[in-house]
């Protein structure tokens, strides 16, 4: 059962994203893992104009502060 509660989207407001596997495996198995995902983040928030204030990757989960202009935008940019 998800126990996240939704909030409704603002536009220009901070957006604290979670981010763990459902079975709380590892994620990050070497350094190089790491940069990949902090690569991939970074491209992509340029392609979907999503701002990053913060990233704290962690091997088994990943919190994201982020700004979005539309709900559209951040769904995208979480979804690529």
């Amino acid at each position: 059962m998800n126990k996240t509660k939704r909030r409704p989207f603002k536009a220009d407001a901070w957006v604290h994203v979670y981010k763990r596997r459902k079975d709380r495996f590892l994620l990050f198995y070497a350094i190089r893992d790491f940069l990949v995902y902090y690569t991939l983040l970074s491209c992509l928030a340029k392609k979907h104009d999503v701002r990053v204030l913060g990233v704290c990757i962690m091997v088994d989960h990943i919190h994201e502060l982020l700004k979005a202009d539309s709900k559209t935008s951040l769904a995208n940019f979480e979804n690529d």
